[in-house]
């Protein structure tokens, strides 16, 4: 696959040559006949976590069939080492290669043998720090020498940062773990005794490091679970909690997860929810702004009036099908009535037996045709939501209603 070069390596971004990178990625084979090209899986639970350049999923484990796994960076490098001439083109080529896969002292030994080849090779020269000083290249002044309490620092953040990870995977292995023993059951006398179990549990929890890893887990469960995972963040504090409860209001399929959420919310009474859900109304998804709008009449947000009324309605314009009903028993007494017609020296006696456009017998019929219209959509979840808020109705009247906000303000 071409690959014109132009990640890590600064001095590289500029070339216009392309290199042959040939893929190191895992091959996953699912269910199904699909394959996915990953660079990297890593097993969590009952899950593959897989990255790819699409991005990142998770993949039930039994959907996977086998994992056949890529060549190795020492056989690429390999591989990559034939394609090139000991010249300094060729190992800055090489070097360049090196950088994208992430290969740091074989990138600085090829740099280093192509100003052996080409001393003054200004590309080689400034990806190993040298400026030119005259007709001279000189190595740059290194970076600001750390103190010993920026040391400190940074030696304690990332401590604290492996302490950190270490807490978040250990409450996801126990959190799924309670899942898949507890929570997703089938349901029958002895699964409810384990539901029953399993929500214990996970109400016990109150380590806030627990947040993003209960959001994380019960979020892909059933109806009941995605409840319990309600509960369980309403008795958290945090605003990682605050966080995974709006998106639960806005974006749960089940209504009554999401006006779980919604009440969970209006019981904080922190202002910053609803500027974040009235935001949320302005959505481009129907969906979203239907379900924003029944969250800020859950939170009693007032200051949202205007918000909603601008979204009381809106007009879409599409290709619709029309039926025009037609009467047709006055048109055939008008203009269907017997009438006489000479024929071979005959005088015959002819009454339509119908209107011929129609088909026989015809009294009641339709024409179908397609029209460009403009509909308009009334949004009644917006309408209930003003409701609960004020305590006013007036239905669909946009300035009735900034009739109302307007003298309520002065």
């Amino acid at each position: 696959m071409p690959f014109v070069i132009s990640r890590r390596l600064g001095i590289c971004l500029s070339l216009t040559w392309s290199l042959s990178i040939s893929a190191s990625a895992d091959t996953v084979h699912l269910q199904g006949g699909y394959t996915i090209e990953a660079d990297r899986v890593e097993l969590r639970g009952d899950v593959y976590r897989i990255t790819s350049r699409s991005g990142t999923h998770d993949i039930e484990k039994e959907r996977v069939l086998k994992i056949e796994p890529g060549p190795t960076q020492s056989d690429e490098y390999e591989r990559e080492l034939k394609k090139h001439a000991d010249s300094a083109a060729g190992h800055f080529e090489l070097a360049c290669w090196c950088d994208y896969k992430g290969m740091k002292s074989e990138q600085l030994k090829h740099l280093k043998r192509v100003i052996e080849l080409d001393p003054d090779h200004a590309d080689a020269r400034k990806a190993l720090g040298y400026v030119r000083q005259g007709k001279d290249w000189v190595k740059a002044k290194s970076a600001k020498t750390l103190s010993d309490e920026e040391r400190e620092n940074r030696r304690k953040a990332k401590e604290q940062d492996a302490i950190i990870r270490k807490k978040l995977a250990e409450w996801h292995v126990k959190i799924q773990a309670i899942k898949s023993g507890r929570l997703d059951a089938s349901r029958n006398d002895a699964s409810r005794k384990q539901f029953a179990d399993g929500r214990a549990q996970i109400m016990g929890i109150r380590d806030p490091f627990a947040i993003g890893p209960l959001a994380e887990v019960l979020s892909r469960g059933d109806v009941p679970t995605r409840q319990l995972l309600v509960e369980a963040l309403a008795r958290f504090e945090q605003d990682e909690a605050v966080m995974n409860l709006i998106v639960l209001a806005l974006l749960d399929p089940d209504a009554g997860v999401r006006a779980s959420a919604g009440d969970a919310l209006a019981a904080r009474k922190d202002l910053r929810i609803a500027d974040a859900v009235r935001r949320a109304m302005y959505s481009e998804r129907e969906g979203t702004i239907r379900h924003a709008a029944v969250a800020l009449g859950r939170l009693k947000a007032m200051e949202a009036v205007p918000d909603l009324v601008s979204m009381l309605s809106t007009e879409r314009v599409g290709v619709e099908r029309v039926s025009d009903a037609i009467y047709l028993d006055s048109i055939i007494y008008v203009f269907g009535r017997p009438v006489g017609y000479s024929y071979g020296g005959s005088y015959l006696i002819y009454q339509p037996n119908g209107i011929g456009c129609m088909g026989p017998g015809a009294l009641v019929g339709a024409v179908d045709h397609y029209e460009v219209a403009i509909k308009s959509v009334y949004r009644t979840e917006v309408q209930e939501a003003l409701i609960a808020i004020t305590g006013q109705n007036f239905g669909f009247d946009r300035d009735a209603w900034m009739d109302w906000w307007d003298k309520r303000k002065k």
